[in-house]
């Protein structure tokens, strides 16, 4: 079975059904979800291999960066 994009509804009614912290739908396709909280607020969807790869780097910036400020 092929993703897609699952619409905002979509998402709704699939937290409201594993109502979870986390979002973590591999039949999703979006990289970011919203939250349910109001205001601007993404989440990662946990299930998609490219929101860890996007996190991994994240980390890793900040990471070099934390490394480079020690030796200066």
């Amino acid at each position: 079975m092929a993703k897609r994009k699952w619409t905002r509804q979509e998402v709704e009614d699939w937290r409201k059904e594993h109502n979870s912290w986390f979002y973590c739908n591999k039949e999703d396709a979006n990289i970011f979800v919203r939250k349910r909280c109001y205001g601007i607020n993404w989440a990662f969807n946990l299930g998609n291999p490219l929101s860890w790869v996007i996190m991994a780097a994240f980390a890793g910036v900040i990471l070099l960066v934390a490394i480079s400020q020690m030796f200066l």
